[in-house]
């Protein structure tokens, strides 16, 4: 390269850093930067600091506006289709939160009150329900997080003059998608479990799939999938010739902005060439590109979101087909780009190809399942999340249930799930018909719309950059349009407002091509721009600080989260332990178990309590924290008085108040106090909590069934719990908390045959209260009673074998164990390759408890045809060739083990078993025949 030549490019190197001496641009790119490079670094966006960052962001555009205000002579706002967007949707949340009459909400949502009869009807006094939102302090937040989200698009909208503004933008983009599908895969290769390698989240890890800072793997491919259209225009960016340069004249005729008169500092005369690249030559560029967009589709592929590849799919076809429309690339090197994802398909069996084959494979079949007839074979299935959020919009068609209202509502329309909560419908549309009805969903479809319009006036009617452009614009869009009809990907801040700032850019340049298309210009002064600017500023900063101790808060409910596994574990060793005394009769160890396994659980609990006070001493607003405090108090009420001996619960403590002999309820507050002691402010403590609960979320199950159990404190009225219960049961159908709840609230009531339903409900839909029903029943009946009432599926018959074989003789468990073996055998017809391999092991296991080894050994045989690789298999073959005496068999599986696990010194001790029966074998009379001693062949 010729001196001539390096000159050249250090003064282009220069020159296309002379915008950054320009105050106004630094602040928007440095606003774009936050929140498509921080934002994504706090869960997606999805934790409260991610929601911080984009306060901030949204603060630096409100200065990068005021600043390009400055060194305008026009003033004013130009009012854009954004803005009104914008305003829409801000109006349909701020009516969402809004007090109405009663008869208002009623012709709005009609189905409202039939939903929340407590909050509406009867004795209860805590008032009347009047917004249309379910949940105001969650629509609040979201509100919030629309707000920042609309102040920063605008300012960035109203600060972006030229093409070069946007291709900033875009570089910005590229930069972030890069980065984030560079750190998703080392953060996956060299993971210790927690994000960025410090942060361990309470709900999964990062060692199972790619999926960088993002909490869920559909949004972090999401995410990449809609910066890949950023990364293609970069790669494939083209030298602008001095006609396509635009001059200073040409942008402000274009924008309607004129610049002052002074000159700013570091601004090139129009005349001088603008080099848009940074130093870098075509070649280089299209090198390191192509490296890129490897690396991206690599991470969305090892994500294994089967939305996110079709989406990433999608933008690839879209941008290879504009780019052959434009010649920026020739058929060849598209063919070139069909070999790089050969390339990437080969990489991943690194990760494992079949794993992601699997994943992919999966797309037509719960396509299938949607549209036909048949069920899923997974609870809660994509199919009966869509339905519910249908028949949501159905009951609640204008306004919703409120933003951020889905995980709320979704349970009480959903078919049962146990304790799996949906966060969103799996559906962006969907999801936004939910929390915002029609005039939402409509909103949202309509800037959708006029986005691809943008995209397509722009790479119809724009020069070659902003054609080039365009093609970042478009795929970016159908990316995201793509993806939102499987995911919710919407919600997520760091998806939504790069889908926004994408949309944004193309209506900017868009409208330079349509003179038709006057926008109006709202006047404003310097120190009217100044002013608006300080309070926009000022409730961002108020947003952002709450949003911060809303992190804070975070924080502590995950550690309560973490807790709560403790606390089920140790309770689930304590109701073992009281079932086997209650079985077995004796007080004595009913007492022991008490004392030590309730020991640890108080503790446990006394902890977690502490944990949920920070949580919502730091956000009091807390829904979740302040329902799952109620529960903890109760139970802390009645373990403690246990541990001490008590025999009056709170179950006598209800019957008694309610039995009408006190006549006041100052009366009952001290006789309660005088009974319960120190622990009285446990009740008090659990009430109000409760009361709390149910009024940031009204369909809060398990607050109402602690208002239930606590209802004598505000009335001794035997009705009030009653309608607490029945307000349980009307919000969450089938929560097995509130089953089981409702299920002690029928006896109590002296209807046995309904607790007895209850129950039979509990048991068929929540496995996480299996045990505890059985705990109740252990002690009242038989396992083949338990197995008539309860109808167990093959899981429920484990857990009752389980449990009544511990204290029942093992003639009365035959009936029970056939039942199971049926109920295996017949999963194992159903299954495949492993799974049935498992279920022909434990069948074969029955059958040899009930005495048949013929059949025990066929079916391991069987079981071992289905998976030859299967260890457990082949051991308990071997085990059962030892007791039938089977030399042979016993032999030929025990070197398959032992090439597999030559040091294990379970498989050393069935050697010496054999050589014993071996020796056992060669000193019997020739001839002689043993029935254990028979092969195989002549058994059968």
């Amino acid at each position: 390269m010729t001196a001539v030549a390096r000159a050249r490019r250090r003064r282009s190197a220069a020159s296309s850093w002379q915008w950054v001496a320009e105050p106004d641009r630094v602040a928007v790119l440095v606003a774009v930067a936050t929140a498509v490079l921080l934002v994504p670094l706090a869960m997606g966006g999805r934790h409260p600091l991610g929601q911080c960052f984009l306060s901030l962001a949204a603060a630096a555009g409100s200065v990068a506006w005021l600043l390009h205000r400055l060194h305008h002579e026009s003033a004013g706002w130009r009012l854009g289709p954004l803005d009104l967007l914008f305003a829409a949707g801000l109006a349909v949340g701020l009516v969402q939160l809004m007090p109405f009459s009663a008869e208002l909400i009623d012709t709005v949502s009609p189905k409202l009150a039939r939903l929340l009869p407590c909050w509406t009807d009867g004795s209860w006094t805590l008032g009347r329900w009047d917004t249309f939102s379910l949940v105001p302090y969650e629509t609040a937040l979201g509100l919030a997080i629309f707000f920042s989200q609309a102040v920063l698009i605008g300012c960035v909208f109203q600060a972006t003059d030229s093409v070069e503004d946007v291709e900033r933008i875009l570089r910005l983009v590229a930069l972030a998608a890069g980065l984030m599908a560079a750190l998703g895969v080392v953060q996956y290769l060299t993971s210790n479990g927690n994000y960025l390698w410090f942060y361990e989240f309470a709900f999964n890890d990062t060692r199972s799939i790619v999926k960088g800072t993002f909490s869920n793997r559909n949004h972090y491919a999401s995410f990449l999938a809609i910066g890949a259209g950023a990364v293609a225009w970069w790669t494939f960016f083209p030298q602008p010739t001095p006609a396509e340069r635009p001059t200073r004249q040409s942008r402000e005729a274009a924008t309607g902005h004129r610049r002052t008169g002074r000159r700013r500092l570091g601004r090139s005369p129009p005349g001088r060439p603008q080099p848009v690249t940074f130093g870098v030559t075509a070649e280089h560029r299209l090198a390191v590109g192509l490296v890129v967009l490897a690396v991206v589709a690599f991470a969305v592929l090892l994500s294994l979101s089967r939305g996110g590849a079709v989406a990433l799919a999608a933008a690839g076809l879209v941008a290879t087909g504009m780019l052959l429309k434009l010649g920026r690339i020739t058929p060849r090197v598209a063919g070139g780009f069909l070999g790089i994802t050969l390339l990437v398909g080969t990489a991943l069996t690194i990760h494992g190809l079949d794993r992601v084959n699997n994943r992919l494979n999966t797309i037509w079949d719960e396509l299938a399942a949607v549209f036909d007839d048949r069920e899923e074979a997974g609870m809660g299935g994509r199919r009966e999340v869509w339905q519910a959020a249908v028949a949501v919009m159905y009951d609640f068609p204008v306004l919703g249930t409120g933003i951020g209202s889905h995980a709320v509502i979704s349970k009480t329309y959903m078919p049962p799930t146990d304790k799996r909560l949906f966060t969103h419908a799996e559906n962006s549309y969907l999801n936004l018909g939910v929390e915002t009805g029609l005039l939402g969903l409509g909103l949202a479809i309509v800037s959708l719309l006029l986005g691809f319009a943008a995209c397509f006036v722009l790479f119809q009617r724009g020069n070659e950059r902003e054609r080039v452009v365009a093609v970042a614009l478009t795929s970016g869009l159908t990316a995201g349009a793509l993806h939102a009809g499987t995911d919710f990907i919407w919600y997520v801040p760091a998806c939504s407002t790069l889908l926004m700032l994408l949309g944004a850019c193309a209506a900017k340049l868009a409208l330079a091509h349509l003179p038709a298309v006057a926008l109006p210009t709202l006047p404003l002064d310097r120190l009217t721009a100044g002013g608006i600017t300080t309070v926009v500023i000022i409730m961002l900063a108020w947003s952002a600080g709450y949003q911060l101790r809303a992190a804070r808060a975070e924080m502590h409910f995950e550690s309560a989260i973490k807790q709560s596994r403790e606390v089920a574990k140790t309770s689930l060793q304590s109701l073992s332990s009281q079932a086997a005394a209650a079985a077995t009769q004796m007080s004595s160890a009913a007492e022991t178990a008490d004392t030590n396994d309730g020991g640890l659980l108080l503790e446990a609990l006394t902890d977690r309590i502490a944990t949920l006070e920070q949580t919502v001493n730091a956000r009091p607003e807390h829904p979740r924290a302040w329902a799952d405090l109620a529960v903890n108090r109760l139970e802390h009420f009645g373990l403690a008085r246990r541990i001490a001996g008590e025999t009056i619960g709170l179950v006598e403590i209800r019957q008694t108040v309610e039995s009408g002999q006190f006549e006041s309820v100052a009366a009952v507050q001290r006789w309660v106090q005088s009974v319960a002691g120190s622990l009285f402010s446990d009740l008090q403590a659990a009430e109000q909590a409760a009361r709390t609960a149910v009024r940031l979320n009204p369909c809060a199950g398990d607050a109402w069934c602690v208002l239930a159990a606590l209802a004598f404190l505000h009335q001794p009225n035997p009705s009030l719990p009653q309608a607490c219960i029945e307000q349980a049961l009307r919000v969450r159908p089938h929560d097995g908390q509130v089953l089981f709840e409702a299920a002690v609230q029928a006896e109590l009531d002296g209807e046995n045959d309904r607790a007895m339903r209850l129950r039979q409900q509990c048991f068929a839909e929540c496995p996480s209260q299996r045990r505890r029903i059985l705990s109740v029943l252990l002690p009242l009946m038989p396992a083949t009673a338990a197995c008539e009432l309860l109808k167990p599926d093959l899981t429920g018959l484990r857990m009752i074998d389980s449990l009544w074989s511990r204290y029942t003789p093992v003639e009365q468990m035959q009936s029970v164990k056939e039942q199971r073996l049926a109920a295996a055998l017949a999963a194992a017809d159903e299954a495949e390759a492993n799974t049935r391999c498992s279920l022909l092991c434990e069948a074969a296991s029955l059958q040899r408890t009930l005495g048949d080894s013929v059949l025990a050994e066929a079916t391991l045989a069987e079981a071992i045809n289905a998976n030859p690789n299967h260890y457990g298999a082949r051991l308990s073959r071997v085990d059962l060739a030892l007791a039938n005496g089977d030399a042979e068999t016993a032999k030929r599986e025990l070197d398959w083990c032992l090439l597999r696990r030559p040091d294990s010194q379970k498989l050393q001790g069935r050697l010496q078993r054999l050589k014993q029966l071996r020796v056992e074998q060669a000193s019997r009379p020739a001839g002689s025949l043993d029935s254990n001693t028979t092969t195989p062949g002549e058994r059968r």
